[in-house]
C-alpha cells in the first residue's frame, strides 16, 4: 500500500502460478477453498498497481485475462557477455536445465531418451529428482544442482537444449542461444518469444515422448546456424533492457 503521490509500477513475469493453476491439475475441495481466498487477495492487491510492466507477451496476456489490466512488455535480460560462443564444442549430448517439478514434464524427455538411446544430461533439483534419478542409465544422467562453471561448460558442449514445460518466459533458452546452441522446445508459452522455429530451434506440438522424439529426428536432419542463435540472444541484452526500462518509466 503506497502513499497517494507514489507511483506504483509492477514488473511481473506471471501472476502466481500456484494460485491460478496454469498447469490445469485437479485440486481437492479443501485446497480450492484455500486458493480462492488467495485469488481474492491477489485481485485486490493488483488493483493498487498504477502501471503493469510484463516480462513477456505471454505474461501480458495473463495480466489482461486475470487482473483486467493492460501492460507494456519489457523482456528480462541475460548477461550474454558471460556466454562465449567461441567456447562451444560438440559433446554429442542433449541438455535439460529445469526445476524438477511435475509440471515441468521432464519425465517425458527421460522416456523419450530411454527409447531413442541418445545421450541426455538433466540439471536441476526438486520434488521429482529422486524419481528421475532412478531412471538413470548409460545414456541418461541426472546431475542435480551443479556449479555455474560446470553448467556453462555443459551448455557449451550440448547439441541442443530441450525444454519440455510451458514456460512463462524461459531464460535458459536465451542462454543456450548465446552459446550458439539451438533449442528444442514445447511450442507454447514464453519460448514462442525467445526461440525462432526452424531458425534457432524446433518446436514440438505435444508434451509426449513421441512428439519430442519426432522433433529430435527433425532437428538432426537440419543444420542450424550458430550465428543466428547468437544474434537472437543479443536481442535480450542488459543494454536493451536498461534502455527499454528507462523509456517505460519516463
Amino acid at each position: 500500500i503506497t502513499k497517494p503521490l507514489t507511483k506504483h509500477i509492477c514488473y511481473i513475469h506471471t501472476p502466481p502460478r500456484f494460485i491460478w493453476n496454469y498447469s490445469g491439475q485437479k485440486q481437492n475441495p479443501i485446497l480450492r477453498l484455500f486458493l480462492n481466498y488467495y485469488r481474492d487477495l491477489d485481485l485486490i492487491t493488483a488493483k493498487r498497481v498504477d502501471e503493469f510492466i510484463a516480462g513477456s507477451v505471454n505474461a501480458s496476456q495473463r495480466i489482461d485475462e486475470i487482473y483486467g489490466q493492460k501492460s507494456k512488455v519489457l523482456y528480462p535480460f541475460v548477461d550474454t557477455d558471460l556466454m562465449n560462443p567461441q567456447k562451444s564444442f560438440n559433446g554429442n549430448y542433449y541438455l535439460i536445465i529445469s526445476r524438477l517439478n511435475k509440471y515441468k514434464k521432464v519425465n517425458i524427455a527421460v522416456k523419450a531418451f530411454l527409447k531413442n538411446g541418445k545421450k541426455l544430461f538433466v540439471v536441476g533439483d526438486g520434488p521429482e529428482y529422486q524419481n528421475l534419478k532412478e531412471k538413470e542409465n548409460k545414456n541418461i544422467k541426472v546431475l542435480g544442482n551443479i556449479s555455474d562453471e560446470l553448467l556453462q561448460n555443459l551448455i557449451a558442449g550440448c547439441k541442443a537444449l530441450i525444454i519440455t514445460a510451458e514456460e512463462d518466459f524461459g531464460m535458459t533458452a536465451i542462454e543456450a542461444q548465446a552459446f550458439g546452441k539451438p533449442v528444442i522446445a514445447f511450442g507454447k508459452g514464453g519460448v514462442l518469444e525467445t526461440v525462432i522455429n526452424i531458425e534457432t530451434g524446433i518446436y514440438f506440438a505435444e508434451q509426449s515422448e513421441t512428439s519430442l522424439n519426432d522433433a529430435i529426428d527433425k532437428f538432426e536432419n537440419r543444420k542450424f546456424d550458430a550465428d543466428a542463435c547468437v544474434a537472437n540472444a543479443k536481442g535480450f541484452s542488459k543494454e536493451k533492457f536498461r534502455e527499454r526500462l528507462l523509456e517505460l518509466v519516463r
